[in-house]
């Protein structure tokens, strides 16, 4: 398992074109989206985010139809886990004490202490009934 998460080092060169709190655990296999004209990705501390993930602050596909490109800040709180292979759309928030499950797209704000899941992610439980669920 040692190569599957990013170092220091690598977590302090991402830190260049985004925001990136302390303790957080970023597999080496996720996309995170880097500063752009109008958007930026911020993650908060003790965050940790799986294999497969991207995470997106700029939506290109406007360009196929003579459009503008879409840019937001996307924020990932603080203490959230985010599920293998999901994808996080631009300009949207995840507060802090938040799981998304495996796979999921997240395409709105999700609020504090919460678990979100499928395609479209949609609320499953909050994060004290997950904790009560799944506790040893």
């Amino acid at each position: 398992m040692a190569d599957y998460w990013r170092t220091e080092t690598d977590i302090i060169k991402l830190r260049s074109k985004c925001d990136i709190g302390t303790g957080c655990s970023i597999s080496r296999a996720c996309a995170i989206d880097g500063n752009r004209p109008a958007g930026r990705v911020s993650i908060g501390n003790n965050t940790t985010i799986t294999e497969g993930v991207m995470i997106l602050c700029h939506d290109a596909a406007g360009t196929r139809t003579n459009c503008r490109i879409q840019y937001g800040h996307t924020i990932i709180g603080d203490k959230c886990f985010i599920g293998i292979r999901s994808v996080i759309l631009p300009g949207v928030t995840i507060g802090d004490n938040c799981i998304v499950g495996a796979c999921s797209v997240v395409t709105k704000d999700i609020p504090h202490d919460e678990v979100w899941a499928g395609n479209p992610a949609k609320f499953i439980c909050t994060a004290a009934d997950y904790k009560i669920k799944h506790k040893k």
